[in-house]
């Protein structure tokens, strides 16, 4: 698949989107910059509104077993939407058995929230903001059981240069973050290290057509 590499003409647009990660930041108030950061070399989306959707979903229902939803109801849930399918292996072991390893997924909800926007459920996202308490509330309520389908034909993929920005500004924080963490410096007002990890998770896998149990995170 192509990996969205940016021709030429784009490598403008990522030049001047890097720019304004930098000044983001700087607005912030953190007081490095990753001056020596690659610039992204990927501008297109690789997956598709459903694909995307779908994998928003299937992060809601783990998140929901992470947090004592029950897995039975759960499994269920994913069969009768068409999304069982889309579980990746180490999403298949937290449905067989509810693992004490199923902690790991409440940070999950951040990824969850990022394709919330993506996806155009929400215009309440603040980059430099945690998920709000109740964004759970955006999406199919599993107690309820009620059904994907009507969720997943009310989405719509905002623009790829909208992403890319989001992208690139994750990729920025991410880097000061393990800067922070090597040097010991205070770099400005890190939010906790997961939202930062899990959105721009749900970033890359969106540019990418890694496995989302491989998706890359190294600055």
């Amino acid at each position: 698949m192509d990996m969205g590499k940016a021709p030429s003409r784009s490598r403008h647009l990522l030049n001047s989107i890097r720019e304004a990660s930098l000044k983001s930041l700087r607005e912030l108030g953190y007081v490095q910059a990753p001056a020596s950061l690659p610039v992204l070399e990927r501008a297109t989306i690789c997956r598709s509104e459903e694909d995307i959707a779908a994998r928003a979903l299937v992060l809601h229902a783990c998140c929901a077993v992470s947090y004592g939803f029950p897995v039975s109801a759960a499994r269920q849930w994913l069969l009768e939407n068409g999304l069982s399918g889309k579980l990746t292996k180490a999403e298949q072991r937290l449905l067989k058995s509810a693992d004490p390893g199923a902690q790991g997924f409440h940070t999950r909800a951040e990824a969850i929230w990022m394709f919330c926007w993506m996806l155009g459920k929400t215009a309440r996202f603040q980059p430099h903001s945690e998920a709000p308490g109740d964004a759970v509330t955006l999406l199919p309520d599993l107690r309820k059981m009620e059904p994907a389908r009507d969720w997943m034909n009310r989405v719509e993929l905002r623009p790829a240069d909208q992403c890319v920005v989001m992208l690139d500004f994750y990729y920025c924080l991410n880097w000061l973050y393990v800067h922070a963490q090597l040097t010991g410096e205070q770099v400005g007002p890190l939010l906790p290290d997961y939202v930062v990890l899990e959105r721009r998770r749900a970033l890359e896998w969106c540019f990418a057509d890694e496995d989302w149990d491989w998706i890359s995170l190294d600055t």
